[in-house]
């Protein structure tokens, strides 16, 4: 199956977050690429509760905040985000973000903490 970039599906999550969708209709594994230009979540956390997501830096540079850490990544770095934990991120990046299982919005929380 080929999806080309003219068929991805084109999110906008917040002010700071554009993710664009290569929809491959799998439950074992999604792929996105994601634009953040600031925050996000603009305010708290945010958390998946069933999939675990690579992310994979492909311009750009931001800080993880994930697990009392903080990981500054940039071109060519990639992070493994687990479920269950709160992160969010800060900068100005384009991801390449690969999720297991496949990522959906009834798995995802935001948190105002």
């Amino acid at each position: 199956m080929l999806i080309t970039t003219s068929n991805l599906e084109k999110k906008t999550n917040s002010t700071s977050c554009v993710v664009e969708e290569y929809k491959f209709n799998k439950k074992n594994a999604s792929l996105a690429k994601a634009t953040i230009k600031g925050r996000y979540p603009e305010k708290g956390f945010a958390v998946n509760d069933e999939c675990d997501m690579i992310y994979y830096a492909l311009s750009g540079t931001c800080e993880i905040h994930y697990k009392d850490n903080i990981y500054k990544i940039s071109k060519g770095d990639a992070c493994l985000i687990e479920k269950k934990n709160m992160y969010w991120v800060e900068g100005t990046i384009e991801l390449l973000i690969f999720n297991s299982p496949a990522w959906h919005i009834n798995q995802y929380r935001q948190l105002n903490k």
